[in-house]
């Protein structure tokens, strides 16, 4: 992830703590007397519909990081909880999911991840219901920690973010409507000043609607771009994809290249440009901006 924020823009004690408690319509099958098999395909059209018009009520925060570029301000702790405008940075995403009606939270967890289990528990004082995985290292990545919360999470879209990602909850918010609108999974995307830095989200505008076209990782350009902003609504198929990817040049399994397979497959994805604030924390420099900005908003 990079270090910028835009404001401007059109722009999870151990173990024993834890609980570890599709695809499209097809088109209508003939089957072999001739006969349409039209509840096979009003099945599949009436799942699908559940699907769109269920109401969204679980998230994913993946939050394993360790923020070696904090310093010492995650010498004691998990990055997730290093305090923005006297609030951790976790509680201010886990605030901002109960306020689009987000109900049901997984935090993958690793660096003293028990520090996290400690502070917000089952969840019940932030209103929520909260149940933690540790990432297994031997498979390190967004990709991974994604994929490895498949058995935790309902079969049912989800509201996902990166546990560095400090975001108005207005974002969580469109990402929900932009899907119900346009059943299709959704990506936010950030403004940077400096795009090689970040994700370029290459896309296309048709009417109303944003087209992702690809994702490229830090692209050798000068200027800026929209970025791959780490907030996502995505739908179980996801995890179909998840399977399919390989360890990046950086020997992670990352998101990013789950998308790029889907979209190389013509499966729709689309975009939600951030409005409000948005921060990758990342840097100490980050953390100042961003402690610049929150305190005028509120997210209660």
């Amino acid at each position: 992830m990079t270090e910028m924020g835009c404001e401007n823009t059109e722009r999870a004690a151990r173990q024993d703590q834890m609980k570890y408690p599709g695809p499209r319509n097809k088109s209508e099958q003939i089957n072999k007397s001739g006969q349409n098999n039209q509840s096979e395909q009003y099945q599949s059209e009436q799942n699908q519909s559940e699907l769109i018009d269920h109401q969204i009520d679980q998230g994913l925060i993946l939050a394993a990081g360790r923020g070696t570029r904090l310093k010492e301000l995650t010498a004691n702790h998990p990055k997730a909880l290093v305090e923005v405008a006297g609030r951790p940075l976790l509680e201010w995403i886990l605030r901002g999911f109960r306020q689009v009606g987000i109900s049901r939270v997984v935090i993958v967890i690793g660096y003293q991840g028990e520090k996290i289990i400690d502070r917000y528990q089952s969840g019940t004082e932030l209103g929520l219901d909260i149940e933690y995985q540790e990432q297994d290292l031997e498979s390190y990545g967004t990709g991974a920690a994604v994929k490895q919360s498949r058995e935790s999470l309902k079969p049912e879209p989800f509201l996902c973010t990166y546990g560095d990602i400090l975001t108005s909850p207005d974002n969580y918010r469109c990402l929900i409507e932009t899907y119900r609108e346009q059943q299709s999974m959704v990506l936010l995307l950030s403004w940077l000043e400096k795009i090689s830095q970040g994700g370029l989200a290459h896309h296309r505008e048709e009417a109303d609607r944003l087209i992702i076209e690809k994702i490229e990782e830090k692209p050798d350009l000068d200027g800026g771009g929209w970025n791959n902003a780490g907030v996502y609504l995505l739908t179980p198929e996801i995890f179909d994809w998840l399977e399919e990817i390989n360890r990046s040049p950086r020997e992670e399994y990352e998101l990013p290249t789950a998308f790029n397979l889907m979209l190389a497959a013509s499966i729709e994805m689309v975009g939600c440009k951030a409005r409000g604030y948005w921060f990758d924390i990342g840097r100490q420099e980050d953390l100042k901006r961003a402690e610049e900005t929150i305190g005028r908003y509120r997210v209660p």
